[in-house]
């Protein structure tokens, strides 16, 4: 099979491809498209079968405010809301990045393939790649009392 991972930052998408790669498979990974409009995703795929990967919606926002250098800059309430100002980004908050119905109902003509990351990781073969270093949990203060 041929596959592309168009899944969400620091959701599992790279380690997706390599382990995908490692069972014998054609894949190639774009984080943003899932971002872009449908006839735009579908030249993207051409033939390629996408994989979207979630996981738990705190984590990966407090993995994505870790990751990319907003914790200790900004509180974490803040980054939930602020426009991320970058290419990939498209002007879109991190609520919005990570609002995977939106997502998903937009990408449902093309049939992904999902993965929900806290149960593919699992798999005995699958890879951690891409670690945010010095990770830590969200702390529960903020899983209280946000609305993600």
């Amino acid at each position: 099979m041929i596959y592309d991972v168009i899944g969400f930052p620091k959701s599992g998408s790279v380690s997706t491809q390599k382990w995908l790669e490692s069972r014998g498979h054609d894949c190639t990974k774009s984080e943003w498209p899932f971002l872009w409009n449908i006839e735009r995703i579908k030249a993207h795929l051409g033939d390629r079968i996408p994989v979207l990967v979630i996981r738990n919606k705190p984590d990966a926002l407090w993995s994505f405010y870790e990751y990319f250098g907003y914790k200790g800059k900004i509180p974490f309430e803040d980054f939930l809301n602020i426009r991320v100002r970058g290419t990939n980004f498209l002007n879109f908050t991190p609520l919005e990045i990570f609002d995977y119905d939106r997502w998903i109902n937009k990408l449902e003509p093309l049939k992904p393939i999902i993965y929900k990351l806290e149960e593919i990781r699992l798999e005995s073969d699958y890879p951690h790649e891409n670690k945010t270093m010095l990770k830590s949990n969200i702390p529960t203060k903020y899983l209280n009392s946000i609305q993600f």
